[in-house]
């Protein structure tokens, strides 16, 4: 894959490395990937107790599709962030004593589109569309108060909040590589984007249904602009080196 997806300028017709959407021209046959990622993380409160958690996803998959000669149709789904978290504390505030829950999981994706163009000898050019468009961030903060208090007595048991963030936006970016006998360079620039963050908050006194309130907020989270640049060589079939 072009060293793991870092290889801008790799020209092979089999690099399905997104950061370059020149890359695309390349490709003279269709072709697919998949890509399927596990990982492992860990979570530590202030009193230094530790959870790890693993998981695996599914992660990038792409398509090429010829159009005619010397362009190139790439469709598809990128994965922008995963989430899979979950932690357990116990605090005391004065007389009264609480137990916090927090868990979060899901991710978002981007519909990619792109286009490479073989233009004359040994130059490539393309453009690719990051539409964010699918997934969910869900996220549920539990706090159950150690009241003391005869079930039959208390006005409540504990309180939830459910928060659920979506994101909605269009991210482009544009590449261009150039070959001359065993080099390759190339250059890529990703806009300055816009991503509409919509956040919805649902607040639940569950154990007597006194409160049960969703509220709506939105907020615009900027992405900046993104420069890279790289160069490769390849010495016949036998080895190569890139950067």
């Amino acid at each position: 894959r072009g060293m793991g997806g870092a290889g801008r300028a790799v020209i092979d017709g089999r690099n399905f490395s997104s950061v370059n959407p020149a890359l695309l021209a390349s490709f003279k046959r269709a072709a697919a990937e998949g890509f399927f990622f596990i990982q492992r993380r860990a979570v530590t409160d202030a009193h230094g107790h530790s959870r790890t958690l693993a998981d695996g996803d599914l992660g990038a998959f792409r398509i090429a599709l010829p159009l005619r000669p010397g362009m190139v149709l790439g469709v598809g789904l990128e994965p922008i962030t995963d989430v899979d978290f979950g932690a357990v504390d116990s605090v005391t505030t004065g007389a009264r004593g609480y137990r916090l829950t927090a868990r979060g999981s899901g991710g978002i994706q981007a519909l990619t589109l792109g286009l490479g163009q073989r233009l004359g000898k040994g130059l490539y050019v393309g453009a690719h569309l990051d539409l964010t468009i699918a997934g969910a961030i869900s996220e549920v903060w539990r706090k159950d108060l150690e009241d003391p208090t005869p079930y039959e007595y208390k006005l409540y048991g504990y309180s939830e909040d459910r928060i659920v963030r979506t994101h909605s936006g269009a991210v482009p970016a544009f590449g261009a590589i150039y070959t001359s006998g065993p080099w390759s360079l190339a250059a890529t620039v990703q806009l300055r984007s816009d991503i509409t963050q919509t956040r919805r908050l649902r607040n639940v006194f569950a154990d007597r249904k006194i409160i049960d309130v969703e509220s709506r907020t939105e907020s615009d989270v900027s992405l900046p602009w993104v420069l890279g640049g790289g160069v490769a060589y390849a010495s016949g079939d036998k080895w190569m080196a890139s950067m």
